[in-house]
């Protein structure tokens, strides 16, 4: 049986100790932002209202922004004339206060640290708020305790990410500036460091590779192989570029998921594996794969039945905990949309399981590769090559996906065909991009895409 005053004593924080901040930091970050304007630029889209405590602090904060979005500079005599205008100048702390926040700043060489220590220190007063939430939502006994703990976890959750977050709103000139320092990046290091390879070299030629932030949907119908394209490109990109990469099989489990990646590196068909009927040469070869696929960065899931929140809840733990870098998900058919979209159409509920996705792949920057069902009206026309129209539910995936990669074998509709063992990769979509098709090879007896050009080779 608990008591009232017990509650309450757990629930409320010290009221005799003022939450965490530093005036000195707050008053050096906005001497640098007035000493400085091409360092006020840089600085200002990265940090909001909030990230200042004091208030009169945050006031010549918000001056600044507003200078920063009219295009104009972050001058001493404009940000006074502004809050002067607006009447917060006295607020604000008069402008002798504002005037020596600028004098007692000698250079902006510290202005990096001294962000990431105000940013600290918002995040330590947003956790003691949210803390107190979450314990009143324990002391509710008539909710969901499921519920309750999926809400804590993202509140938590959105506590991390505040480190991520930043001004939309940015001015033109700021943009150019980030971008022109991106260029010069990729010239200097010949390529995109958010993009990735698939491995896939005519694919790769076409598209460039698999962008940080983007939702990627690779669409076919059943058997055409999109578990198979989708564990060959995280393998590849666990391997080769070290990327940390999360993979979700609503559908199977991992043994099976395992079974398939060892197959693909061995050429030990899928049938010897499931009844363990290998030679000693065999043995060795899963031996040694084994140990290699162990040391690869890939996190598995085959949770099934996965709501879309409960996965994007899942994907931040992963984030902060192991710093992943791109995801796979098959498929999307089988994600729940969760309580908000119930009473929903299925076509509405698909649009906003890929509008948490793209959200999610965005706010962690990381690739979002998804696979997705093909609707039955393929079967029913001559010519069998897959378009955005069969997208199952497509409204919703066409618009929100920044690609689509569509999976076509000839051979499994007339065996007796030319194209024996020949898939096409067709980019139905790409934001960033041409669209077009490719040929890879597939070996369905390993599940493994390859290079048609290595295989020619062979």
């Amino acid at each position: 049986m608990r008591r009232d005053d017990d509650k309450s004593a757990e629930i409320n924080v010290k009221h005799d100790v003022a939450p965490p901040h530093s005036a000195e930091v707050e008053r050096a970050l906005l001497g640098t932002m007035l000493l400085d304007g091409k360092v006020a630029a840089q600085l200002i889209p990265e940090v909001s209202p909030d990230d200042f405590y004091i208030p009169k602090h945050r006031l010549i904060y918000e001056g600044l922004k507003r200078l920063l979005q009219q295009g104009q500079p972050s001058d001493l005599l404009l940000l006074i004339h502004d809050l002067k205008v607006r009447q917060l100048l006295d607020e604000a702390g008069g402008e002798a206060y504002i005037r020596l926040l600028e004098q007692s700043v000698a250079s902006s060489l510290h202005a990096k640290t001294h962000l990431a220590i105000l940013k600290e220190l918002a995040m330590r007063r947003h956790l003691i708020a949210t803390s107190g939430q979450i314990a009143r939502l324990a002391y509710d006994e008539k909710a969901d305790i499921n519920k309750m703990i999926e809400r804590s976890q993202s509140a938590i959750i959105n506590v991390r990410t505040m480190r991520r977050r930043r001004e939309a709103v940015t001015p033109i000139a700021t943009a150019v500036s980030a971008f022109f320092s991106k260029l010069q990046n990729m010239h200097a290091h010949g390529g995109e460091a958010g993009i990735v390879r698939t491995g896939i070299m005519e694919l790769d030629r076409l598209i460039t590779g698999l962008a940080r932030g983007d939702l990627v949907v690779v669409a076919g119908r059943p058997g055409m192989g999109k578990t198979s394209l989708m564990l060959n490109m995280a393998h590849y990109i666990a391997h080769t570029h070290h990327w940390r990469v999360a993979f979700f099989s609503l559908e199977m489990n991992s043994a099976q998921l395992l079974q398939r990646l060892i197959s693909a590196e061995t050429g030990i068909e899928g049938r010897q594996l499931r009844r363990g009927d290998l030679d000693e040469a065999a043995w060795d070869k899963v031996t040694q794969c084994l140990g290699k696929i162990a040391d690869m960065p890939i996190l598995l899931n085959d949770k099934h039945g996965m709501k879309v929140g409960e996965i994007q809840t899942s994907l931040q733990q992963m984030y902060y905990r192991h710093g992943i870098d791109a995801v796979f998900i098959d498929y999307l058919q089988l994600i729940d949309g969760g309580d908000q979209t119930r009473g929903e159409n299925r076509t509405q509920e698909i649009r906003a399981i890929c509008q948490a996705l793209k959200s999610t792949a965005r706010d962690l920057n990381i690739v979002c590769v998804v696979a997705s069902q093909l609707s039955r009206s393929v079967e029913r026309r001559e010519n069998k090559r897959p378009m955005l129209s069969d997208l199952m539910d497509s409204g919703a995936i066409e618009q929100d996906a920044d690609m689509v990669l569509f999976i076509h074998r000839e051979d499994a509709y007339r065996p007796a065909t030319e194209m024996t063992n020949i898939a096409e990769i067709i980019v139905g979509k790409n934001r960033n991009g041409p669209t077009g098709i490719v040929q890879t090879y597939f070996d369905n007896r390993v599940t493994l895409f390859r290079n048609l050009i290595s295989e020619a080779g062979d």
